[in-house]
C-alpha cells in the first residue's frame, strides 16, 4: 500500500510539475528552477515532449535535443542560479548559434554552422538560458507570413490552418504552443510584433542599437534588431531585455539599462 501511494505521489508531482511548466511564463519558471522545484534537465525533457506533440506546426527548423540536454545537465550540476536558469528558449534561425546550423530560412545557407553565438544570444546563455533549437521563419526574414517554401509553413497554434505571421513566426508559434516560454526573434518592419499579435504572446521591438547586432543575418543596417518574445509582458520587458546587453564582437559596449516590468502600464487608459 505504501509503495502504491509513493508511486501515486511521484506521478502526481510529475503531472503537476508538467502542468506548471506549460502554464507559467519564463520569469515564473526561472524562479521555480532557482527554488529547486524543477531542474533545467526536467524543463528540457518537457520541452522536447511538447515539441514532438506540436511537430505539425513546423515551428522549428532544427531541434538541438542533445545540446539542450547537455547544457541543462551542466547547469544543474554546477548549481547554476543565473537570472534565466531553467528557462528554455527558441532562437530564430537567422541568429548565429555556435555549433548549430543557422540557415536564415533559405537553402543557400542551410549548411552554415557558425563558430560563435551572436552576442545577443551569448548574453542570454550567460544568464542561464538553454536553447532548445532554431525556429522557422519567412525566408531570409523578408516577409510577414512565415510560409517558407524551403522548410515549410509555420502553423498558428490557435488554428494550425492559419498562418503564424512573420517573419519570426516559428518563435511565436513555439511560445504560444507551450513548447518554450520565451525566445528570440528579429524585427526590421514588424517581424517580432506581427507574429506576437497573431499568436497571442508578447513581443518587444527595441530601438535600433539597444542590442548588439553582430551574428544576425542582415536585411537593413538601419532597421534590423533582435527582439525578445515571451508568454507575458513582464518577460521581454524585464529579464530578457536586460540580458541582451553587452559588448559586441568589435568591442563596442551596447548599454541596456535595467527596465523593471513593474513600471509598465499594461494596455491603454479608457
Amino acid at each position: 500500500m505504501l509503495k502504491t501511494m509513493t508511486g501515486l505521489a511521484t506521478s502526481l508531482a510529475l503531472a503537476l510539475s508538467t502542468q506548471f511548466a506549460w502554464s507559467a511564463d519564463a520569469t515564473a519558471m526561472a524562479e521555480a528552477s532557482r527554488a529547486g522545484e524543477m531542474t533545467a534537465a526536467e524543463a528540457v525533457e518537457q520541452a522536447l515532449v511538447k515539441a514532438t506533440e506540436h511537430a505539425a506546426l513546423n515551428a522549428f527548423i532544427t531541434l538541438d535535443a542533445d545540446g539542450a540536454m547537455a547544457a541543462a545537465q551542466a547547469a544543474d550540476t554546477a548549481g547554476e542560479n543565473g537570472a534565466l536558469y531553467g528557462v528554455i528558449i527558441g532562437v530564430k534561425d537567422n541568429i548565429a548559434s555556435a555549433g548549430v546550423a543557422t540557415s536564415a530560412g533559405t537553402p543557400a545557407m542551410k549548411d552554415w554552422v557558425p563558430e560563435n553565438d551572436a552576442t545577443v544570444l551569448a548574453r542570454l546563455r550567460e544568464a542561464g538560458a538553454i536553447v532548445l533549437g532554431k525556429t522557422n521563419l519567412h525566408e531570409l526574414a523578408f516577409g510577414i507570413t512565415s510560409n517558407n517554401a524551403a522548410f515549410g509553413a509555420v502553423g498558428n497554434p490557435w488554428d494550425p490552418a492559419m498562418f503564424a505571421g512573420g517573419s519570426s513566426g516559428g518563435t511565436a508559434a513555439a511560445i504560444a504552443a507551450g513548447i518554450v516560454p520565451a525566445g528570440l526573434g528579429t524585427d526590421t518592419g514588424g517581424s517580432v510584433r506581427i507574429p506576437a499579435a497573431l499568436n497571442g504572446i508578447a513581443g518587444f521591438r527595441p530601438s535600433v542599437g539597444r542590442y548588439p547586432q553582430d551574428g544576425i543575418v542582415p536585411i537593413s543596417a538601419t532597421r534590423d534588431t533582435a527582439g525578445p518574445m515571451a508568454r507575458s509582458v513582464r518577460d521581454p520587458a524585464g529579464r530578457r531585455d536586460h540580458g541582451c546587453s553587452g559588448r559586441d564582437r568589435s568591442g563596442r559596449f551596447v548599454r541596456c539599462p535595467a527596465w523593471p516590468a513593474s513600471g509598465i502600464r499594461h494596455g491603454s487608459r479608457s
